[in-house]
């Protein structure tokens, strides 16, 4: 199972954004 390994770079990602303060955040969420 990838669930693991998609929520840790899920969370990664959102992190990422949030700090970047980009609004990609949201297309993130749509993937």
């Amino acid at each position: 199972m990838c669930l693991s390994s998609d929520f840790v770079i899920q969370n990664a990602l959102g992190t990422l954004m949030s700090a970047m303060g980009c609004d990609l955040n949201r297309s993130m969420q749509h993937f």
